[in-house]
């Protein structure tokens, strides 16, 4: 079974946090414009840790690749994939159904208890 973001609600899982439980992601902020404008950019982000001491307050301590045109985008994407291999000890990592980057060991036990948990009809939510 192909696991979807769909699938993924259905589990209970709304969001990249639901999917991560606490393991270091990476994902891609578009600009903000506006009042509360935000640059474009790759983050990484670990929940309730504080991967970047330095990093602006709106950051919240992620670990952040500012992206400044398009062509820059894929560039700026392999500076983080490779910060966060070093950083993590990661060797390979994959897109999730979430959209976000994360270990290929990690997305792969989370896909088998997903698949478990939809195929059991358990809601794996808020755990």
């Amino acid at each position: 079974m192909k696991l979807t973001k769909k699938l993924c609600r259905q589990a209970g899982i709304i969001n990249q946090h639901d999917y991560a439980k606490g393991q270091p992601y990476l994902y891609y902020q578009p600009i903000v414009h506006g009042r509360a404008y935000k640059s474009a950019a790759w983050h990484i982000h670990q929940y309730n840790k504080v991967l970047d001491p330095d990093a602006h307050w709106r950051e919240y301590g992620d670990m952040t690749f500012g992206v400044y045109s398009k062509d820059d985008k894929k560039s700026v994407f392999v500076d983080a994939l490779a910060w966060m291999k070093t950083h993590f000890g990661i060797v390979e990592i994959v897109k999730t159904p979430m959209g976000n980057y994360m270990s290929k060991e990690f997305v792969d036990r989370r896909t088998t208890e997903i698949v478990a948990a939809l195929k059991a009809n358990i809601n794996l939510g808020q755990r």
